[in-house]
């Protein structure tokens, strides 16, 4: 055995037995304890997921066996936040749906991670939902502003998902890399941009006359997407009155380079930089 095999096979070991001790031991811990240590497992990128569900099921199981409410509670979520590292995020959006039945009132964080699984689970207009009843408890919070702006941002994706696709149908592959190009930037501008007429004239260009009606399909996704878009300019605009959150502040701007307002774009980040709520920042 090579000494660099050797070496990884013991990292391998040592690992396995930290975590099998750590399992084994939630039986001397209380139960408030082990869900501490769990948590504290799953900030880590590296640990078994099946180990850690098998776990907090038995943790649940008994919570539930107790009529522990706050601990079936913890557990839930926990193994939540684990379903969603590993992509069942619909798993983890059931967990999540009993943790707010348990707790009787909407929680702005637990809120915000189901809104973010049904994106996931490609389904944005249920995470929509999930922000509008956030923000109708709080419509100050910065980050269901955030959040609302990329659900919008998500739904207009899965319209201009459906362009690409079409057009993929009918033209060449470096056509059709050229078109969606120009779609990016028209979902990307205001209906009212007046630059969009003259992407709308470079798009045709790409379609003949028997297309006609497959381009008149595409220009109303676009136009449906740009309206989704705007919507999410104005979710991120209304939480800089808050908060200047960076991930806000990077899909804002992406969306201003994006329709091809660089100048403006660049405005808006020097004024984010000074890390303090935007004001007047509109362009």
């Amino acid at each position: 055995m090579k000494w660099t095999t050797r070496i990884l096979f013991l990292l391998a070991i040592s690992l396995s037995a930290a975590l099998v001790a750590m399992v084994s031991g939630q039986k001397s811990r209380t139960p408030e304890a082990t869900l501490e240590a769990i948590e504290a497992t799953i900030d880590r990128d590296d640990f078994n997921h099946e180990a850690i569900l098998r776990s907090l099921d038995g943790a649940l199981s008994n919570a539930r066996a107790t009529g522990e409410t706050e601990l079936q509670a913890k557990a839930l979520s926990l193994r939540g936040d684990v379903l969603y590292k590993i992509g069942a995020y619909e798993d983890s959006i059931r967990d999540f749906d009993e943790v707010s039945a348990l707790q009787g009132s909407p929680d702005e964080e637990l809120l915000i991670k189901m809104a973010e699984a049904h994106v996931r689970a490609g389904d944005p207009e249920s995470g929509q939902r999930r922000i509008e009843t956030l923000l109708s408890v709080n419509p100050e919070s910065a980050p269901g502003l955030v959040q609302q702006g990329r659900l919008h941002q998500s739904s207009a994706k899965k319209l201009t998902d459906e362009c690409e696709e079409a057009m993929s149908k009918i033209m060449p592959h470096a056509e059709a890399q050229r078109a969606a190009a120009i779609v990016d930037r028209l979902t990307a501008q205001d209906l009212l941009d007046p630059r969009r007429a003259g992407q709308v004239s470079t798009l045709r260009e790409f379609f003949t006359e028997a297309d006609g009606e497959r381009l008149t399909r595409i220009l109303v996704l676009c136009d449906d997407a740009s309206v989704y878009n705007r919507k999410a300019r104005d979710s991120y605009e209304r939480s800089f009155e808050y908060s200047a959150d960076p991930l806000g502040t990077y899909e804002y701007i992406t969306l201003l380079i994006r329709a091809q307002r660089p100048e403006h774009a660049l405005r808006f980040g020097a004024q984010a930089r000074k890390h303090r709520p935007v004001l007047g920042h509109h362009p």
